[in-house]
């Protein structure tokens, strides 16, 4: 049985520090910068996510001084060359407010790309310990070491966990598991009679497998203990408001009436039935704004094309799409409850749109805290027809109504802020 505990400081050793490893997936501003050219398909929501982790990491480095940070990032890519142009990208070492961040190397060669990656981040890990080393010398021994990873995957966890038995077992790892492997695969429509399904299935029992062998988990819903047995210490963290507090959020800045979908384009994500819904609520002056890319943008296009009200603004950048929030009168979450992955998971775009301050339209997904669904506008069924109503209804409603759900969503939002989680995840 899992309990949500964290962190307990009953360990003598915290009076002397801690020494924080963070690994992550997001892109560096070398690989950042060329990202739309390079890959076919991009999607932000992780790198927004590590962001945010990075922005609490830098608050607590200046609250708390005796805490030492040291970034590992190992960016997360499509592989050359049918998904990237870019055969290698080169390390990058730089500094992010007070945090240093070191990214490793990788020859993006498929399959290969995923050994060198996890060779890599082993030397990494080797290179922080002898660092630590030579700072402290004998004094390392009395300060705990914590490394935490986002994302279960194996070619991560082997080498992180094959560091600690050699060089650090004293040291504590946690896992953010912002999705479950096996469920991100059913989304893609991936089975095991394919060989390529045979190996994806495969790869994400073995992830799940090494991540039991961990110490701590962030989960982003309470349902994820389910893949753990025995007594587990874990939170759950459904997600971290960005460190943006534009204080024009809740205003729309636009002339026109406008509903924004932002996010991955996939069927399963309810994006068809957005297009349905709204082509059947037929209200004059409004637009429905549509940005992000996946398997339906084909089909996007084509409603375009036929219906001058709907607007398709393609891959946006994270700044683009704050714009866009910004500009907007309503946001929308189409996703439907419809498969197990819902139990499991909490769109990361709730808390994004809340923090825009508006009005948000989205179905009572399992995986979503009562806190957020009594903020939300809920369409009465989950089908395209329950989305036209209730997108009549909030258009319906006077500026003044629409403004005060916007206020309290925003109010939620900044409740999840990156200082408040990440002193969560590392029990401040």
């Amino acid at each position: 049985m899992a309990t949500n505990r964290f962190f307990r400081h009953d360990d003598p050793r915290e009076a002397s520090g801690r020494d924080i490893i963070f690994i992550g997936n997001f892109f560096p501003p070398g690989v950042l910068k060329n990202i739309r050219q390079d890959q076919k398909a991009t999607g932000f929501s992780n790198h927004n996510f590590e962001s945010s982790i990075l922005d609490g990491l830098n608050e607590t480095l200046i609250s708390h001084p005796e805490i030492d940070v040291e970034v590992i990032c190992v960016p997360r890519l499509y592989s050359y060359p049918h998904h990237n142009r870019r055969l290698w990208i080169p390390s990058e070492y730089y500094r992010r407010g007070e945090l240093t961040v070191r990214s490793v190397s990788i020859f993006n060669l498929v399959v290969i790309n995923k050994i060198w990656v996890g060779c890599a981040l082993f030397s990494q890990l080797c290179a922080a310990s002898w660092r630590r080393w030579r700072r402290r010398g004998d004094c390392q021994s009395k300060r705990p070491t914590e490394v935490i990873l986002n994302i279960p995957t194996a070619y991560l966890e082997l080498p992180l966990l094959i560091w600690k038995s050699l060089f650090s077992r004293r040291s504590r790892t946690t896992l953010i598991i912002p999705d479950i492997p096996q469920m991100v695969s059913a989304i893609n429509h991936l089975t095991t009679r394919s060989l390529r399904g045979r190996l994806v299935s495969w790869f994400d029992s073995l992830s799940m497998r090494l991540a039991s062998r961990f110490n701590r988990f962030v989960f982003l819903t309470d349902a994820m203990k389910e893949f753990f047995k025995g007594e587990r210490e874990y939170i759950v963290m459904e997600g971290i408001s960005s460190s943006d507090n534009n204080p024009s959020a809740g205003e729309t800045q636009s002339g026109n009436r406008s509903l924004l979908y932002s996010g991955t384009l996939a069927s399963a994500f309810g994006i068809l039935d957005l297009l349905e819904g709204f082509e059947m609520a037929r209200i004059e002056g409004v637009e429905l704004w549509i940005c992000g890319s996946g398997e339906t943008e084909g089909i996007i296009r084509e409603a375009e094309k036929r219906n001058p009200a709907i607007k398709f603004f393609g891959l946006v950048d994270s700044a683009t799409a704050r714009r866009l929030q910004a500009e907007a009168t309503v946001l929308v979450n189409p996703r439907t409850s419809a498969g197990e992955f819902t139990r499991y998971s909490f769109p990361s775009k709730i808390l994004e749109y809340m923090q825009a301050g508006k009005p948000v339209i989205m179905h009572p997904l399992p995986g979503i805290p009562q806190e957020y669904l009594d903020i939300a506008c809920l369409p009465e069924t989950e089908t395209p027809r329950g989305l036209a109503d209730e997108i009549r209804r909030v258009f319906s409603m006077s500026d003044s109504e629409r403004a005060e759900l916007g206020r309290r969503g925003r109010e939620l939002a900044l409740s999840k802020s990156a200082p408040m989680q990440v002193a969560r995840i590392l029990g401040l």
